[in-house]
């Protein structure tokens, strides 16, 4: 099984990234780490995290959205 993904970040809040991935479909898919909720439709995930939030390449604070989307094949 193969996975394809993409990474965005977005000024909007989580909750805004969130309504609008409810508005499309997405179901709840759990909470993970503190900051971060996961929707999944079908073979899809999306995983938000918001603010504040480590940026993992330069390990600097960050004040957007991060919106993660897999999909598994």
């Amino acid at each position: 099984m193969a996975e394809e993904g993409a990474a965005h970040c977005t000024g909007d809040s989580p909750a805004k990234v969130a309504e609008f991935y409810r508005k499309e479909g997405f179901s709840p898919a759990g909470e993970g780490a503190k900051g971060r909720v996961g929707y999944r439709r079908d073979d899809i995930e999306v995983t938000i995290e918001g603010p504040p939030r480590k940026d993992l390449a330069t390990g600097k604070k960050r004040e957007d959205s991060l919106i993660l989307i897999t999909r598994e094949d």
